[in-house]
C-alpha cells in the first residue's frame, strides 16, 4: 500500500496536495519499473478503499517472464536539474512522444506550450510565486524553514531542500543565508529584492524549450 502523509510537506506550498499526488505517481511509475528487474508485473489499483483517508494505491506483485523496462538501469541515475535551460529548440517528434505519453483514463492531460509569447506569459505568471514568498512573512518563514543549509543538518533532518540543490550561483546562496532572516528581507524588498528576483526567474521560464 503506498499512503501519503500531508504533514511531510508544506500545505501553503502544496496546493490540494497536488505536488504530492504527482510525486506519487512517480513512485508508483517507479516502483513499476523497478518489478520488471526482478521478474514481477505490478498491478496497479489507484485509491482501492475510500474509507482510508490518503491511500494512494495498493500494488500487488505477480511473477512473470516480463521483460525488464529499459529505464531501471537510470531509475539510480535520475535527479532534479534545477540548472538554467539550454536555449534550443526540441528535437523533432520529442513533442509528439510527449503528448503520446499519457496512457491514463482520461483523468489527466499534457498540454505543452512552444509559442514564445504564449511561453513568457506564462513564465511571468510562474513567477509571480517569488514574489509573494518573499514579502509575505509566513510564506518566507516556511520557505526559508525548508532549507538545508549544511550536509549535516541534511543527514539529521532527513528531508528539506539542500542549498546546493537549488543550483543557485554562490553569490545568491549566500545571499539567500542573509535573507532567510525576514528583518533583513524585507529591508531589501523596499529596494526592489522581491520584484527583481521575480523578473530574473521569469526570464529563465521563459528560455525552455517548452
Amino acid at each position: 500500500d503506498v499512503h501519503l502523509y500531508p504533514a511531510r510537506d508544506n500545505r501553503i506550498l502544496n496546493f490540494e496536495l497536488s505536488g504530492s499526488h504527482i510525486a506519487m505517481g512517480a513512485l508508483i511509475e517507479n516502483i513499476c519499473i523497478a518489478a520488471t528487474a526482478h521478474e514481477q508485473v505490478a498491478r496497479v489499483t489507484l485509491f482501492p478503499d475510500a474509507s482510508v483517508q490518503h491511500l494512494i494505491a495498493r500494488i500487488q506483485f505477480e511473477k512473470s517472464e516480463v521483460t525488464q523496462d529499459p529505464l531501471y538501469d537510470v531509475l539510480s541515475l535520475r535527479c532534479t536539474n534545477r540548472k538554467p535551460y539550454q536555449k534550443r529548440e526540441l528535437e523533432e517528434g520529442v513533442l509528439e512522444q510527449l503528448l503520446l505519453s499519457n496512457t491514463s483514463d482520461a483523468r489527466a492531460e499534457i498540454k505543452l506550450v512552444t509559442d514564445k509569447r504564449e511561453m513568457k506569459t506564462l513564465a511571468d505568471a510562474s513567477s509571480v510565486m517569488e514574489r509573494v514568498a518573499l514579502e509575505t512573512e509566513p510564506i518566507h518563514k516556511l520557505f526559508f524553514e525548508s532549507i538545508v543549509w549544511t550536509p549535516q543538518e541534511e543527514m539529521e533532518r532527513g528531508m528539506g531542500l539542500p542549498i546546493k540543490a537549488t543550483e543557485l550561483p554562490p553569490p545568491i546562496q549566500l545571499l539567500f543565508r542573509a535573507i532567510r532572516h525576514w528583518k533583513i528581507a524585507n529591508i531589501l524588498n523596499y529596494v526592489g529584492l522581491s520584484l527583481t528576483a521575480s523578473k530574473a526567474n521569469a526570464a529563465t521560464y521563459a528560455t525552455g524549450s517548452a
